[in-house]
């Protein structure tokens, strides 16, 4: 995955912004591994992610193959 351009992705423990912050990632981090697994938690779709290990919302990556 990679992140959408001008944005800063930040990375929580669990699917929720009640989470805490984990990571930040650039948008320019490049190939953002993840497992396909998604979460629906306050009206987003969270995607995990496996390095850095966490849960990203899913409106700002973009699936690539």
């Amino acid at each position: 995955m990679h992140i959408l351009p001008g944005h800063t992705l930040n990375v929580r423990s669990g699917p929720g912004l009640r989470y805490r912050v984990v990571a930040r990632l650039r948008y320019d981090a490049k190939r953002v591994p993840g497992d396909c697994r998604t979460h629906r938690a306050d009206n987003r779709t969270w995607v995990h992610l496996t390095r850095p290990m966490g849960w990203a919302d899913g409106h700002y990556l973009k699936r690539v193959r």
